[in-house]
């Protein structure tokens, strides 16, 4: 039975949101700058690992960044495994964030042999085709020389056939720095300062370590603050008197499977492999102790017809609301999914929301791109494609 889970699960994986895109046509590309191939042999001796082999397989990751992309790290290294790779599998979680990220390392349970925190100076030995790093990369390096042998983001396709290829791969992706930079100029003028009301230092707490955040919201009365943490993914209250924290409030086991429609033994397995990702986003005051936060939840559908069973896995859209004192929620609302047929999307994750009137406003994003598809693979129509005049005549649905 067991094994059928696992095959069950592997199918689910390849059929993953992923699969559209195909090994060569790759959108993210990771590159080693010449010259630094010495700098990248110091790095790896100073990890202190004892290394069975001369190449060693990396997965640098960006925590949270890309935090569905993620799924794919496990599912990689049981290939490989299952491949007879007996190398050491090492994962990079690169942040500057170490107390934040030692939490992250500790809820999702990754599979490889050796995992490092290393800040973000190691990303100064690459170039991303993206100009950032964005997304979790699988890579593979050759210890005594310092050397990049291959690289493959994990937006591709994640299957036995992908994995034989990386295994195969010596491509050596390297670039040269750039000899060209941009002459400075001083422009004088004013400086302008900012004007500060009050200045807070935010106090977190050992179970709950502050990241960094995007999103911000202050009670009616100015008495408490509410933030997301980017690599939680939990809102974080705190008092604006004393600038301890509250409270933490997160999408607990209840959340994560309100719309999980799969067997206890399966769901059990997604969880392991870091398949089910709560998230909340934008957090809103509604009144002084409660607030309204934004959340993507998943939605897990099981089909199985005869021999044949699929996993479908969606975000549930959610509006929730709770006390700032307590994490039960209070009410939620789940907006629709948008018909598959339809071409724009509602970007829920950045919500507004007007209590007295009860209107919602959320940005509305139309045509390509949906996501990390290359343009020139989907063969939209002209209306549904920014590069062309019939875009424009239709502005909204």
């Amino acid at each position: 039975m067991r094994k059928d889970i696992n095959t069950l699960f592997f199918l689910f994986l390849i059929s993953f949101l992923f699969a559209k895109l195909e090994w060569e046509k790759q959108i993210h590309r990771m590159y080693q700058l010449e010259g630094t191939n010495k700098s990248i042999e110091r790095f790896f001796k100073n990890l202190n690992i004892p290394y069975k082999s001369d190449t060693v397989y990396v997965f640098m990751v960006p925590p949270m960044v890309a935090a569905r992309v993620e799924i794919g790290i496990n599912s990689f290294i049981q290939h490989l495994r299952k491949q007879s790779i007996k190398n050491d599998i090492i994962l990079l979680a690169i942040s500057n964030k170490r107390r934040a990220t030692e939490k992250y390392l500790e809820r999702r349970r990754f599979l490889a042999d050796y995992q490092k925190i290393v800040n973000e100076e190691f990303l100064k030995f690459f170039y991303f085709s993206g100009s950032i790093f964005e997304v979790p990369f699988v890579t593979k390096f050759y210890l005594p020389k310092g050397e990049l042998l291959s690289s493959f983001s994990l937006m591709g396709k994640i299957d036995s056939i992908t994995v034989s290829e990386f295994i195969a791969d010596l491509s050596k992706p390297k670039i040269k720095r750039e000899t060209i930079s941009l002459k400075k100029v001083k422009i004088k003028g004013e400086k302008y300062k900012p004007i500060f009301v009050k200045k807070l230092k935010l106090y977190d707490t050992e179970e709950h370590p502050l990241s960094s955040t995007f999103y911000i919201s202050i009670n009616p009365s100015g008495t408490y603050l509410a933030l997301r943490d980017n690599l939680s993914y939990s809102v974080y209250i705190f008092d604006l008197q004393t600038g301890k924290m509250l409270n933490v409030l997160y999408p607990d086991s209840i959340e994560e499977r309100m719309f999980v429609n799969v067997p206890e033994n399966i769901y059990v397995i997604l969880k392991k492999m870091n398949v089910l990702n709560p998230m909340y986003f934008n957090p809103q005051f509604y009144d002084d102790t409660t607030i309204f936060i934004s959340a993507s939840l998943p939605r897990i559908e099981i089909d199985i017809k005869g021999k044949d069973t699929n996993i479908s896995y969606f975000n549930a859209r959610c509006l929730i609301r709770k006390s700032i004192f307590s994490n039960k929620i209070l009410k939620y609302l789940l907006f629709k999914q948008p018909p598959l047929d339809i071409s724009y999307l509602i970007k829920h994750t950045d919500i507004s929301v007007i209590p007295q009137t009860g209107l919602i406003f959320a940005l509305f994003k139309k045509g390509w791109p949906y996501g990390g598809e290359v343009l020139d693979e989907l063969k939209i129509p002209p209306e549904e494609n920014p590069f062309t005049n019939e875009f424009y005549k239709e502005h909204l649905y």
